[in-house]
Formats: structure tokens, sequence, C-alpha cells
């Protein structure tokens, strides 16, 4: 029983749950990574990997996970990563 109420607890929040809050943001390949950090207020944000040329950063939310990279000056270069987290069944 304790399954099914946790599943139904995740449908509700699946059901009001729109975009990541990084999707609503227009063009962030146009943000560094101190502009995207301030725009963001609900998504984990984690720096997974740092040399003096690369920044690799982590952010996620409930239901979704972004890999992002860097440059050593904090500018975009890509999105290595972008994914929905998936939840058992």
């Amino acid at each position: 029983m304790r399954n099914l109420v946790d599943r139904f607890l995740l449908w509700i929040a699946y059901k009001k749950y729109r975009y990541s809050e990084l999707a609503q943001l227009n063009d962030i390949s146009q943000m560094s990574f101190d502009e995207l950090c301030m725009h963001l207020r609900h998504m984990d944000i984690q720096i997974i990997g740092q040399s003096p040329n690369l920044l690799r950063v982590k952010i996620e939310d409930e239901f979704t996970l972004y890999i992002i990279r860097y440059d050593g000056q904090g500018q975009f270069v890509s999105i290595e990563e972008e994914s929905w987290k998936h939840f058992g069944a």
C-alpha cells in the first residue's frame, strides 16, 4: 500500500510540473555560468569537474538532469547531457 501512495504523490507532483526552470530560460548559450546561476532559484547546481580550461556543472531538479560545459572563463560551451529522471514503476 505504501508504494501505491508514493506513486500517487509522485503523479500529483508530476501533473503540477511543467518544465524545468532551466528549460524556461531562453538561450542559455548566451549566458555565462554566473548569469545562469543568478536565474536558477529552484534547481540544485553542482560543479562536477573543474580545470583551468573547463568547468562541468550538474544542474537538476526533481524530474530533470543537465550536465553543461563551460570554458575556463565561465562561458557556455555545450550541453553535454539533458535527461528526464526515471522513477521506478
